[in-house]
């Protein structure tokens, strides 16, 4: 009895998935048979028709109504059956049959999407692009015939037929192309085309000759472009707006021709007039000077003039304000520049050094470039200090016994050292000007010819003189 079951459920399953034919419907229905025979005793039919219809909304949301078709109608098919015999309380098993077999069918569609889109790539990006390009908009009917053409190409990987898929890709890129070309067309050439029957609806073939070829020229020239070179965009939209105003200006021409034609000497010089008025309302915007006592020809050149001259001032005063710009720039670029050398140079001065200031009977540190120039220097302090040590001990010794006014001036040393220390007097320069020739000549020969001079001199001769003189008295 159970075989029995299983087999009517298996006829009815079949006869109900009947539809566009797949390449393993048959293992699909077989598989889901044997599944539901194992699983019928334990699940819930309910339960597997809900799982079911949560993989049927995946399915519509990826829209496999367009990337499996085959697949989904199946498997729609299939769900249906499932829902309609758990309303029947038909067998478990049947209603998990059905559902299983709906399951299968969705899956293997969302998997022929992946299939497709990777085999048929040339295919979508063709659609893609008629998209940008607003096909589907423009020429909505042949859009729609491109799309019934790509779901051929899917149901025949549905059907395991990958290489004749392949095979007529090639076809259907073609149409694409044709399709592309028919948009451009439709997009550029057809306004370009209505702005020629406008002129020639004005007569321009027979009023404005010349300018009416150009226009069809370039409205020839526009198509064959188009066909030629679909994918050059901006030159295509270019061409189309030259040939719209080529046919344009054929038409106005062929207007304003048409009137002279009947022209009398009163309504000629009113024309003349009228022309010369246009030319004054140009110089007036330039508000060059009167020309009207010039040919129209003259006139038109000094108008032209006088607005080259007013181009080129407005390009120098823009070639200004630019210089200036840049002037300021290259300024703020000096100035920084200004500033890290100057922090170079007081980072390079900074360091220890050692000199000798007698009137504060302090030490301050100066940067030393060796040893040996070090210990020259340190010598020579040393025999200023013994020698103004000396002087100050016994100012006497210094002075003739003749003067009588040594003792006040001994006496008055420190004040004047305080008060003035500039001031004075000659001998004291004299000795001090000996003691820094005395310590030069040391330096000189403590110093080794080929030996490198420092950057900085150990002391002036003027500084060693004023620090001797401010520790002599007179």
């Amino acid at each position: 009895m159970n075989k029995f079951v299983i087999s009517v459920a298996s006829l009815s399953l079949l006869a109900g998935c009947a539809g566009p034919a797949v390449k393993d419907s048959q293992s699909i229905q077989q598989s889901a048979l044997e599944q539901a025979k194992s699983v019928a005793a334990d699940q819930n039919p309910t339960e597997i028709i809900a799982s079911t219809r949560d993989l049927q909304i995946e399915a519509q949301r990826e829209d496999l109504y367009f990337f499996s078709p085959s697949y989904m109608e199946q498997a729609e098919s299939a769900m249906n059956q499932a829902e309609s015999a758990l309303k029947e309380n038909k067998p478990s098993q049947e209603v998990i049959a059905h559902a299983l077999t709906a399951q299968q069918y969705f899956t293997r569609g969302l998997e022929t999407k992946q299939t497709a889109q990777q085999q048929l790539k040339a295919g979508f990006d063709g659609l893609q692009m008629l998209r940008d390009l607003e096909s589907d908009t423009l020429l909505k009917s042949d859009f729609e015939d491109l799309l019934d053409e790509m779901k051929d190409l899917i149901v025949l990987l549905e059907q395991g037929k990958t290489t004749d898929a392949l095979a007529e890709q090639k076809a259907f890129l073609a149409d694409v192309t044709e399709l592309e070309v028919a948009t451009l067309k439709k997009r550029h050439f057809d306004p370009a085309e209505v702005a020629f029957e406008k002129a020639e609806d004005s007569d321009a073939e027979d009023f404005a000759a010349k300018s009416f070829e150009q226009a069809q020229k370039a409205l020839d020239a526009l198509e064959r472009f188009i066909e030629s070179q679909p994918n050059q965009r901006e030159q295509i939209q270019s061409d189309s707006q030259s040939s719209i105003r080529l046919s344009q200006h054929a038409e106005h021409v062929s207007k304003a021709v048409q009137p002279l034609l009947k022209l009398k000497a009163d309504s000629a010089e009113a024309h003349v007039l009228f022309v010369e008025g246009l030319l004054q309302r140009i110089g007036g915007s330039l508000q060059s000077d009167d020309v009207t006592h010039l040919p129209l020809n003259s006139q038109s050149i000094a108008l032209a003039q006088a607005a080259e001259t007013i181009y080129k001032q407005a390009q120098a005063v823009g070639q200004k304000d630019q210089w200036e710009q840049e002037k300021s720039q290259l300024q703020s670029t000096i100035n920084d520049l200004q500033k890290q050398l100057e922090q170079a140079a007081q980072s390079k001065d900074q360091g220890p050094s050692e000199t000798t200031n007698v009137a504060d009977n302090t030490e301050s540190q100066a940067p030393v470039e060796n040893p040996a120039q070090e210990s020259i220097n340190n010598d020579v302090a040393s025999e200023l200090l013994e020698t103004e040590d000396t002087e100050v001990k016994d100012p006497a010794e210094a002075q003739p016994a003749s003067e009588p006014d040594n003792e006040v001036t001994s006496s008055n040393s420190e004040t004047n050292k305080t008060d003035n220390p500039e001031d004075t007097t000659s001998e004291t320069n004299e000795n001090s000007q000996e003691v820094v020739e005395v310590a030069e000549a040391e330096v000189s020969d403590a110093t080794e010819p080929d030996a490198p001079q420092t950057n900085e001199p150990l002391s002036s001769p003027e500084s060693n003189a004023d620090s001797v003189t401010e520790q002599t008295t007179p």
